[in-house]
C-alpha cells in the first residue's frame, strides 16, 4: 500500500492536471464569448471566415487539452480514493 506521502504527491500531480483542465475550459469559454461578442447597438459583429477558423481551432485545442488532463487525472484519483478506502477499512 502506498504511503501517505506518496498519496499526497499523487494528489498534487492530479490537482495540477485538473487545474490545467480548468484553464483549458476557461480558454475555450473566453474564445466562444469573443466569437459571439455583440457590437454596437446589440448587433453581432461580423467575423471573417479566417478569424472564425482561428477561433474554432483555439476552442478545439483548449477542449482537447482539457480532455487530456481529465483523462490523466481521473483514473489516478479513482486509485487514490480506493487506497484511502482500504486505509479507512484497516483502521476499523
Amino acid at each position: 500500500m502506498p504511503s501517505r506521502k506518496a498519496l499526497v504527491a499523487r494528489l498534487e500531480a492530479q490537482r495540477t492536471d485538473l487545474l490545467r483542465a480548468m484553464a483549458c475550459v476557461n480558454r475555450a469559454r473566453r474564445t466562444l464569448e469573443e466569437h459571439v461578442a455583440e457590437g454596437p447597438a446589440g448587433r453581432l459583429q461580423r467575423i471573417s471566415p479566417k478569424r472564425h477558423e482561428v477561433y474554432e481551432e483555439r476552442v478545439l485545442e483548449a477542449l482537447n487539452g482539457a480532455g487530456e488532463a481529465l483523462a490523466t487525472a481521473y483514473p489516478m484519483l479513482e486509485r487514490i480514493a480506493a487506497a484511502l478506502d482500504v486505509e479507512e477499512m484497516l483502521k476499523e
